[in-house]
């Protein structure tokens, strides 16, 4: 019997994990915690490709601005007046009539400095061939205040016709330039023994202007050269204009015109289609304005 006990108490020994004395449970180990991933550097961003700089637009002092005038001193005899206006001047040449003083047009000159053009006019008894006029659109283009690939070419009489002589002569010279010519009262042909093909060569608005009192160049004489210019053309009479009297029409004429041609200044174009017609007669008026 005392045996059968000893067993049992041995048997619930071990089947005990301890005797008499409350032991914790021991923790359940756990995985290790994987380590966190090291940082990687940010990539830098891809540098977007440099915009090119967009163009300035280059300011005209053709604005409608009424300026002071200063004179400038020229290698070429003549005048030289420029608008007091810190933008860009388109360069203006004129010619003069048969052994004409420049100051003779200093109505026209003048006008136009004040309205922001740059205006060369230089003095040569004869102006026919086109050569003195070039002389003064390179001096022009030269001044670091002229207004790019723009110019505009007037003249009286045999300066006229140097108007068209010289815009043929820009004309192969600066093909890619816009231009406005105002012949006055044109001798065609004086001192050019080529206008005709010189004139046939000019692809910009051309002006004639004719005086209906005119006794020295009349109509019949201007007409010659009227039908030489193949380009866009027009033709507007002086009422009481006469050889000796034009700077009456021609001042208001060229800046409208001017402005209109160069510019494409549309109200510029309703000003010299509405000029007044006691004063003018339109004999053939533009094609196309605005081109």
């Amino acid at each position: 019997m005392k045996n059968f006990f000893f067993s049992t108490a041995v048997c619930f020994a071990l089947l005990t994990p301890s005797c008499g004395v409350d032991e914790k449970p021991r923790p359940i180990p756990r995985p290790p915690l994987p380590s966190p991933a090291p940082e990687l550097p940010t990539p830098e961003p891809t540098p977007e490709p440099p915009k090119e700089p967009e163009p300035v637009p280059i300011e005209s002092c053709v604005n409608g601005q009424t300026y002071g005038v200063e004179q400038r001193q020229s290698p070429l005899r003549g005048m030289f007046y420029v608008a007091k206006c810190d933008g860009y001047k388109p360069v203006v040449v004129g010619n003069n009539g048969t052994s004409a003083p420049s100051l003779y047009y200093r109505a026209t000159a003048q006008h136009l400095a004040s309205k922001g053009f740059m205006v060369i006019w230089p003095e040569v008894p004869n102006t026919g061939s086109g050569r003195s006029c070039m002389a003064g659109l390179e001096l022009g283009f030269k001044q670091p205040d002229a207004l790019p690939m723009h110019y505009a070419i007037t003249g009286h009489s045999q300066g006229g016709s140097a108007t068209l002589a010289c815009g043929g002569l820009a004309e192969r010279k600066y093909p890619d330039y816009k231009a406005a010519l105002l012949p006055n009262e044109a001798a065609c042909g004086m001192s050019s023994t080529n206008i005709r093909s010189l004139a046939g060569s000019i692809d910009q608005k051309v002006l004639f202007f004719s005086g209906d009192r005119d006794t020295v160049v009349r109509e019949s004489w201007v007409a010659q050269c009227y039908q030489y210019v193949k380009a866009d053309k027009a033709w507007i009479v002086g009422k009481g204009a006469t050889h000796f009297n034009t700077q009456n029409y021609i001042p208001e004429l060229a800046l409208h015109f001017f402005r209109s041609a160069l510019f494409d200044h549309l109200e510029s174009w309703q000003a010299l289609n509405e000029v007044s017609s006691r004063k003018y007669r339109w004999k053939n008026q533009f094609d196309n304005i605005g081109e």
